[in-house]
């Protein structure tokens, strides 16, 4: 093993034993989370939109954000198979500490990633023809708790509804993606108390 293979495991194994690793399963619907691929060069943080639509974002674009106290409450994607993503973050009220970046995820494996309990989606970046993987980012929320989640009743796509807004008082904890390139989108929504 060399030096940063081994250091890459120790600091995968320091967060999963401190509980920040992705993917804490919430609810029966959800299965345990793949381990962070090796190697993965995890995008720079996200300083972002306070209070509207992040520009969109696919694999030669730069990661979109949130900016401190925003969580993403819209998603939209535009261009075949659902090319370029962008996100409304809406001003929530929240105390922002520590961020990280999820594993890359798409159609073929587990297609989906979800932030630990207490952290909240704040970003998303691509790489791979059409944005075909997709990693979001998670940041922890101190200020305020987490009531019901759930995977939404509709996904989202270029070719049919292209934008899902969540309900009031509802933000996006995760994302899924199912059809060739990661075609149509799911969002993993909780509520926000």
């Amino acid at each position: 093993m060399n030096t940063r293979s081994g250091l890459f495991a120790v600091a995968v194994g320091a967060l999963t034993a401190l509980g920040l690793a992705c993917g804490g399963a919430e609810s029966v619907d959800e299965l345990p989370p793949e381990p962070p691929e090796n190697e993965v060069n995890f995008p720079a943080l996200v300083q972002g939109v306070v209070n509207g639509w992040t520009i969109n974002t696919s694999e030669e674009f730069p990661p979109i954000g949130c900016g401190a106290g925003s969580l993403i409450n819209q998603m939209r994607c535009v261009g075949g198979n659902c090319d370029d993503v962008g996100a409304y973050c809406a001003s929530a009220g929240a105390t922002f500490s520590d961020t990280y970046w999820t594993s890359y995820f798409s159609e073929e494996g587990t297609n989906y990633r979800t932030c630990s309990a207490g952290w909240w989606m704040t970003g998303l970046v691509c790489r791979g023809a059409h944005c075909d993987d997709i990693s979001i980012q998670c940041t922890q929320v101190t200020n305020r708790g987490t009531g019901s989640c759930r995977w939404a009743d509709r996904q989202f796509s270029e070719e049919f509804p292209n934008t899902y807004s969540l309900p009031s008082g509802w933000y996006a904890r995760g994302l899924a993606c199912t059809g060739g390139l990661c075609d149509n989108l799911r969002v993993y929504e909780c509520q926000l108390l």
